[in-house]
């Protein structure tokens, strides 16, 4: 799609620039292009090793491949480069995804809230949230969290948030599982 064209056409114009590279590799992931993802995403450590952009690309990306632990070290490595916003949040939520993926419901949900604490406009990772407060057994409170992400994403629905991010498809299940005791709509 468009988007898939302008990140090549961006990594074309400026294979040297990290930056370029990280943010390409970024839209490259969320199509599911994880290999050429990953590629991007080396060269652009390898160019700055130090970059809080690339890191927390890296990190999600390992995550959205199922390597909770790698994740696990490099979103922590995004906070030590970078310890504050605009990618604090980030590696917040992603922590949150890591401890999901892991089954750690409990931790997830504290690190998708805190994250979606400082940076509110992320709700939508409260999906995380909802599903893992659902799936450690706490239905009633999961329920109000759904009734409060459906207001603020009053489009979401299972089938949507399912089919939304490049996790591994047991993490998706599980997702779509928890918000489905959340009595999200299908």
């Amino acid at each position: 799609t468009r988007s898939l064209k302008l990140a090549d056409e961006a990594a074309r114009l400026a294979p040297h620039d990290a930056l370029v590279l990280s943010l390409s590799s970024g839209a490259l992931t969320l199509a599911r292009k994880l290999s050429e993802a990953d590629r991007l995403i080396e060269r652009s450590l390898a160019m700055e090793p130090w970059s809080a952009t690339a890191w927390i690309r890296r990190a999600w990306l390992s995550a959205y491949q199922g390597d909770d632990d790698t994740a696990a070290r490099e979103m922590q490595m995004t906070l030590r480069v970078m310890p504050f916003e605009p990618v604090r949040h980030l590696a917040f939520i992603g922590m949150g995804c890591v401890h999901f993926g892991a089954g750690r419901y409990e931790q997830a949900a504290r690190w998708v809230q805190n994250g979606v604490a400082a940076v509110p406009e992320s709700f939508w990772a409260e999906r995380v949230l909802v599903a893992g407060t659902a799936l450690m057994g706490a239905l009633s409170e999961a329920r109000r969290q759904a009734r409060e992400l459906l207001r603020k994403d009053s489009k979401l629905t299972v089938a949507g948030a399912h089919g939304a991010w490049p996790f591994p498809p047991a993490f998706m299940e599980r997702l779509a599982h928890g918000l489905e005791l959340a009595e999200v709509p299908r």
